[in-house]
């Protein structure tokens, strides 16, 4: 059916994985984008403006380091534990098929 949402514990697993991995990616490239930028020299520090900016700066840009951070092991968390649940319905699904199976074959 077109334009549905689907569910299938493969489903869960696969994306699982795949949010996992985003959480991951964005992880690393937040970082590389923190120091890449988290140098605040540019302002100078001769003066009190360039002092006060270097410093404003520099913790801005510690505060979004820190969020970035804690939006990617979200993300890495989240997608472990769609993929646990796509597994344990997997387990679930398979668990009682056997279990309809055996009671088949009672009669």
């Amino acid at each position: 059916m077109a334009g549905q949402l689907q569910f299938s514990p493969t489903s869960w697993v696969a994306n699982g994985h795949k949010l996992s991995a985003a959480g991951d990616d964005l992880g690393s490239a937040s970082q590389s984008f923190i120091s890449s930028v988290s140098d605040a020299s540019v302002f100078g520090g001769n003066d009190l403006v360039g002092s006060v900016a270097a410093m404003i700066y520099g913790l801005m840009v510690q505060r979004l380091g820190g969020c970035l951070d804690t939006l990617a092991e979200g993300m890495s968390a989240h997608g472990h534990l769609v993929t646990e649940a796509g597994e344990t319905y997997a387990d679930l699904e398979s668990s009682q098929v056997d279990q309809a199976t055996s009671i088949e074959g009672m009669h």
